[in-house]
């Protein structure tokens, strides 16, 4: 028998989809794990990862997108100047159960690297108001409690390839 955390979190994947099953998410969050031959990013030559689309996954196995707001004037204000206008909220995502939830290693790829190569994770958002392609992203923060966590992403300004 699990906990009452434990016993919650399906519950709250399920609350969490409904604004999904209703449309309301127009925001696609995408990560992708590139690896390259020098010792940083952009030196040598780059082996491209799979871009992994950022979903919750549903008890019944199902998925949604990641719910994807812009933060708030009071977010800014509150955060002391780490956010600005033009940043994005993902999330409330639900941590990992048995059967669903979103997994640490989809919220914070490992950028494992070698004296002779190195990984670089590339954030890539698309939606309302950005290239069709997708805007390149840089996350700025993450934030985590029992039932949910955050990831803060900027837009860099690039456009997806």
């Amino acid at each position: 028998m699990g906990s009452f955390r434990d016993d919650l979190l399906p519950d709250l994947d399920e609350i969490r989809g409904i604004s999904d099953e209703l449309g309301l998410r127009v925001f696609s969050v995408f990560v992708q794990r590139n690896t390259w031959s020098g010792s940083r990013p952009g030196m040598g030559n780059v082996t491209p990862g799979p871009i992994v689309q950022l979903v919750n996954t549903r008890p019944d196995g199902s998925t949604a997108p990641v719910l994807v707001r812009q933060v708030t004037s009071q977010d800014i204000i509150a955060s002391g100047g780490v956010y600005s206008d033009g940043d994005y909220k993902v999330g409330p995502m639900t941590p990992p159960y048995p059967g669903g939830g979103v997994g640490d290693d989809a919220l914070d790829p490992t950028p494992t690297a070698t004296p002779t190569q190195a990984v670089e994770i590339v954030w890539t958002m698309k939606g309302p108001g950005l290239p069709a392609n997708g805007a390149i992203m840089k996350k700025i923060n993450e934030e985590a409690t029992w039932a949910h966590s955050f990831l803060m992403l900027r837009n860099t300004g690039a456009r997806a390839p």
